[in-house]
């Protein structure tokens, strides 16, 4: 049977035997190895998943599941420092002999373990695919809720002693004991029925064990709680003789072997199994596989399948009463490149540079604002290697920026073959000119860590915001890029009436927004004492809404944020801001089909440096009554607020092409629908029942974003209708359509505001320049 491809620790309870396990565990204590510290702490759900000794009697030896370790987490190699401090070693180092460790657990005395019976049971069945029960099955029971001991030191202390030998080995067959002396056992009965009695209040793992089969609970599931009922299907496990091939005829001296497994609902799963030549057998479930080989891995581990050779993949298919087949795996070199990033010292690091590769044609010249938006790309989180294989042969080029939003910094192009082509990318030094140092401090004065950034710009041609990936300097300052989509209008060409911002966030003190000017390459600012917000909601203690309120707080023509530390009586206590004018809302989660936070009521606050108290109170909130006559059964109903940030809240019209939504505090809202013609009405609310009926659309209703707009300038206010234009008022949508793209500087608009009429004229290049508009025109039926 092929071997796993690496000795973990995996999360099971199959058991060893007390002086193999013991001697194997102390002597990873003893040496330091990971394995000791874990086997220290009091964890009942983890084991060292290693071979049993052939011949061991005393080694219980059923089938294992197949474990996957494609999706195993590895730990990340650190970083490697600038300069390596010299190691000082014990020159005599304590030897540990397997006599000395027997000697020592011959001479434990007796442990006295509690073994926690309980009244709990859990019970199931075991059966093949087909439903027919298995006998025999071996089924253990282990809790998975422990308490893990504590290994901190006091700060400011020295360092502990060092364990002794002995101490080891004594806390080692104390946990070995416990873990023992809870483990439950049964096996199924001529049907396949288990039943475990005795069990403690706690979750149980439980796993299931038979030769020549692997078993999976129904539906998976890791734990169970005492009186439910733990199902397992098991399938047969067959052996399949393999043979693997380099592309030279010769046998490599190791492969893995990657067996997909389809578990339903589309997905998938490789387990991976190491195969030599002196252990060419495969265990699988006797079921439609697919296997594939890989083998000689890349210098560096940084990409998922870091293999240079790969063979396409087989399948394997039961014939019943047949024994498997052999099957060869013939390896071919894959096609891709192989390369480093290297860094220049100028005392800046980047922590999240971003490779981006791209094929383009044999006389073309690379387009570095298109190879960033390559689907080929990859972060180098844990160290400076990358790899992308399996290219086609062709011309690529390959480019690295600092971060996510970062330009490209350095592109190499390259010629693939049939093989992996080395690429070395090396970083420039920074150019000062063409980056922001931002001076972050806190009100203390001192350089503030754990600071985030966002750049924002706004142009004619539209607005956007990125975060990003800010570069810590020697002197504690950040070093930015701007970036990439907003490089050319910063630093070089800038439209008019183009602004830049930068938002400037911390954990201590909220959030600044500091504008920019073209081109600045440095911003210096400093947070004040951070106002701290506690709001009470008001009759929130019997209201019914108890669970489903939130607060959400927003600068004026700012971003928002929103906590979720609240306590029974309705105080919630938000994240530090920085004093100023602010909107406080309170949220309301539906219960509709959408799930969304709604605001159902807010208050204006200014916000002052300390303690800052607000209230809130639940407004009366109020149902919708919706009928569709001449629309069809099951129908989708919108409805959206038209003040303030409410949201949307949507219904389906029943059999009786009815609907009703709730939970809506009073206002104006806009009800929307499609049937054989759109429906669109806005309504207030509280109201009776509303008829969804088409209405032809023959105003245009005024929204205001910006007051230094040019439809606020204009002379318009939030909520006006347009009626008409040049004296005459609209008769359907595409009398506005018309007059809005017509010709000329200018139009004269009738403007109905509540019950009178007004004349407001405003300019075409306005209405052509969306971003400076300020607001927008919505068609609506009056």
């Amino acid at each position: 049977m092929l071997r796993e491809r690496r000795s973990v620790v995996w999360k099971t309870n199959m058991q060893k035997s007390s002086s193999t396990f013991l001697f194997g565990l102390v002597i990873g204590g003893v040496l330091g190895a990971a394995l000791g510290g874990l086997f220290l702490s009091d964890r009942d759900d983890y084991v060292e998943l290693a071979a049993a000794r052939p011949g061991d009697p005393s080694v219980a030896a059923p089938v294992e599941p197949t474990k996957s370790l494609a999706n195993m987490e590895r730990p990340e190699p650190a970083a490697e420092p600038a300069e390596r401090a010299p190691a000082v070693r014990d020159a005599t180092p304590e030897r540990v002999s397997e006599e000395q460790v027997k000697g020592l657990v011959a001479a434990l005395p007796q442990q006295e373990v509690e073994e926690r019976p309980g009244d709990g049971a859990l019970w199931g069945r075991v059966a093949d695919a087909a439903g027919v029960g298995l006998p025999d099955v071996v089924l253990r029971a282990q809790p998975t809720v422990t308490i893990q001991s504590s290994t901190s030191v006091p700060l400011g202390q020295g360092p502990p002693p060092l364990t002794s030998l002995k101490d080891v080995v004594r806390r080692a067959a104390k946990n070995h004991t416990h873990r023992r002396a809870r483990l439950r056992e049964v096996r199924t009965d001529a049907d396949g029925v288990f039943r475990f009695e005795g069990l403690d209040e706690t979750f149980w793992q439980v796993t299931a064990y038979k030769e020549g089969w692997v078993f999976e609970s129904q539906p998976l599931s890791y734990r169970a709680r005492v009186g439910q009922a733990v199902d397992f299907q098991g399938d047969p496990v067959v052996s399949i003789p393999v043979e693997v091939f380099l592309p030279d005829g010769s046998q490599p001296d190791e492969a893995v072997l990657v067996v997909e497994r389809n578990r339903g609902r589309g997905r998938s799963s490789g387990n991976r199994f190491t195969w030599t030549p002196a252990e060419p057998l495969l265990r699988v479930r006797d079921r439609r596989t697919e296997i594939s080989a890989r083998a000689v891995p890349f210098e560096s581990e940084d990409a998922n399948d870091a293999f240079v050779y790969r063979s396409p993949s087989a399948v394997y298919t039961p014939e019943p009463g047949a024994q498997p087949a052999p099957m060869r795996f013939d390896l071919v070199a894959r096609s891709g490149i192989q390369g480093r990033v290297i860094q220049s010292d100028n005392g800046v690091r980047a922590r999240s540079m971003r490779v981006y590769a791209m094929p383009i044609a044999a006389a073309e010249k690379p387009d570095l604002e298109r190879l960033r938006e390559s689907e080929r790309n990859t972060y180098l989180r844990s160290g400076a290697g990358f790899q992308f294989v399996d290219l086609p042969p062709g011309k690529w080029v390959v480019g690295v920026g600092r971060s996510y939003a970062s330009p490209i910094s350095v592109h190499e192009v390259v010629e693939v073959g049939s093989g992996i082509e080395e690429c070395l990318l090396e970083m420039p030094a920074i150019d000062f000119s063409r980056s922001i140092v931002a001076t972050v401090r806190g009100a203390d004065g001192a350089a503030l860590d754990g600071v985030s950034f966002r750049f924002s710009h706004k142009g004619p041609d539209g607005s956007s915001r990125h975060g990003m990936q800010p570069m810590r300097m020697a002197d504690g300052r950040y070093l930015l890029d701007v970036p990439s989509d907003a490089f050319a209008a910063y630093f070089e060409t800038t439209p008019p009436e183009t602004t830049f911002g930068l938002r400037i966030s911390h954990d201590s003190y909220g959030e600044q927004s500091v504008p920019l000017k073209k081109g600045q390459t440095s911003v210096e600012t400093t947070f004040v004492v951070p106002a701290e917000v506690t709001v009470s909601i008001d009759g929130y203690v019997g209201s019914g809404y108890e669970g489903r309120l939130s607060v959400g707080i927003q600068r004026r023509g700012d971003g928002r944020s929103s906590s979720p530390d609240n306590n029974d009586a309705g105080v919630f206590r938000l994240s530090p801001q920085e004093p100023g004018s602010y909107k406080v809302r309170l949220l309301l989660q539906s219960t509709g089909r959408r799930r969304s936070d709604n605001e159902i009521a807010s208050v204006d606050v200014e916000l002052e440096a300390g303690s800052n108290s607000v209230r809130l109170t639940i407004p009366a909130l109020y149902s919708l009554s919706l009928h569709g006559p001449d629309l069809a059964p099951g129908t989708t109903v919108r409805v959206y607020g038209t003040g303030g940030s409410f949201g949307r809240e949507e219904a389906r019209l029943g059999e009786d092409r009815r609907a009703s939504i709730d939970e809506l505090p009073a206002g104006r809202y806009r009800v929307q629908a499609r049937g054989s013609k759109r429906v669109e009405l806005e309504v207030d609310v509280p109201c009776g029942i509303v008829v969804l009926e088409h209405r032809e659309r023959t105003a245009l209703r005024v929204s205001i974003s910006d007051a230094a707009g040019a439809i606020a300038k204009a002379g318009f206010r939030e909520g006006d209708l347009v009626i008409g234009a040049g004296g005459e008022e609209f008769e359907s949508e595409r009398d506005f359509m018309r007059v809005l793209g017509g010709s000329g500087d200018t139009v004269d608009l009738l403007v109905l505001r509540g019950k009178r009429t007004l004349r407001i004229t405003l300019t075409r290049e306005a209405i052509r320049s969306p971003s400076s508009m300020g607001g927008s025109f919505r068609p609506v039926a009056r």
